[in-house]
């Protein structure tokens, strides 16, 4: 149901992304004296972590300030409904989800206590926020009834996850959730919902924010703080506004604008699982990586994956006008993505760019005055 909000508020919603982007900006070099102060830097290790050099990890900290101040300044001056249980429980649960990042970022939490804080979160986002306690599927209205709690809490632990999982590479997180959160602005506009339509444009400023210090190679790293920020924001804006609309399949718009990382998520827990692994342990199957090791550099591979969001994102914008195009399009985009995925096992991969050493190491990318020893050690000739 199209119910485009006005064009002031069109506007309201430009000026609030550019305050988030231009804050976050102007705070990211600040989190990296922030971070190395703390420790809280990332250290290459020649396996999965290959930047040239130790690299702050709290620039999720830049991201959440400028995402607060440009709520702020909505609340205050752009007609947002200070009052209103979504809001308040989406601001107190972003303010928990960068606690528990922060202090990741800083001391390493493990990996199952972090799950028991999301699912803590999620939990009570559900009671005070609101569930998801109808949707649409196929022009029909589905009542979730007993399953509303569990299927939110499973949904909103799903994105933060997803999102998570997706910060892999220099840019990658920022670039998918810059894309997502715009056209999720887009849909909220056509919708009518303004206030969805606000807070998915600020999340779209922050992230774009970042990404200049966050492209390869990157200067800083978004971290939990950031990540799960991201996650936990749009997982909020599907349970609070898109999932319960009234188009013939409401249900599938956000899983569309955030397909790639869902499906990447998905598929490597069940080869994690098929594997014996924990599938909280980190390694080598995410899409990302499959496509560095066929050979493609770290910019192509970030530009593959974008280019996958934006067709996913405007299957998700055709959902309001032809269901069943939509659904064909993403499907096929998303069978390529899987292909590519496996195509490792059928095409030998290209031989690497780095140098391997004697002693373990390697020399990364262009500088080869930087070493890297088999701790992980960063030494500079």
């Amino acid at each position: 149901m199209i119910d485009i909000i006005s064009t002031i508020q069109i506007i309201i919603c430009a000026v609030l992304m550019l305050v988030a982007f231009l804050c976050t900006l102007a705070f990211t070099p600040v989190t990296c004296m922030i971070s190395r102060k703390l420790g809280a830097v990332d250290k290459p290790d020649g396996g999965r972590k290959k930047h040239a050099r130790p690299t702050p990890r709290l620039g999720g900290l830049a991201m959440m300030v400028g995402f607060f101040v440009a709520i702020g300044a909505a609340l205050l001056f752009a007609g947002v409904d200070a009052q209103s249980p979504q809001i308040l429980t989406m601001i107190c649960g972003t303010a928990a989800i960068c606690l528990i990042g922060i202090i990741d970022d800083i001391f390493n939490l493990p990996a199952i206590f972090k799950f028991i804080c999301q699912i803590l979160i999620a939990t009570a986002t559900a009671f005070f926020g609101g569930a998801i306690t109808f949707t649409t599927l196929f022009g029909s209205t589905i009542i979730l009834g007993n399953m509303s709690i569990p299927l939110t809490v499973a949904w909103m632990v799903l994105m933060i996850n997803a999102m998570n999982l997706l910060d892999g590479l220099d840019g990658l997180a920022c670039s998918v959730a810059g894309i997502g959160t715009f056209v999720t602005a887009i849909i909220a506009a056509l919708m009518g919902y303004y206030d969805a339509a606000i807070i998915a444009a600020v999340l779209c400023g922050a992230a774009i924010g970042f990404f200049p210090l966050n492209s390869h190679p990157a200067k800083v790293f978004m971290g939990d703080t950031g990540s799960m920020m991201l996650g936990y924001v749009v997982s909020c804006l599907s349970i609070f506004w898109l999932m319960k609309g009234v188009t013939y399949l409401s249900i599938l718009v956000p899983s569309l604008i955030f397909a790639f990382p869902l499906i990447d998520m998905i598929s490597v827990i069940f080869e994690r699982t098929a594997q014996g692994k924990s599938i909280f342990k980190a390694d080598r199957l995410h899409m990302h990586y499959k496509l560095l090791d066929l050979g493609l550099s770290y910019s192509a591979t970030v530009t593959v994956i974008d280019i996958a969001t934006v067709i996913f994102g405007g299957c998700a914008v055709l959902m309001l006008f032809n269901p069943p195009i939509a659904l064909i399009i993403a499907a096929v985009v998303a069978l390529f993505m899987i292909l590519i995925k496996h195509a490792g096992k059928f095409i030998k991969p290209k031989e690497k760019k780095e140098e391997q050493t004697e002693e373990g190491g390697y020399k990364g990318g262009e500088n080869k005055n930087v070493f890297v020893d088999d701790k992980g050690n960063v030494i500079e000739r």
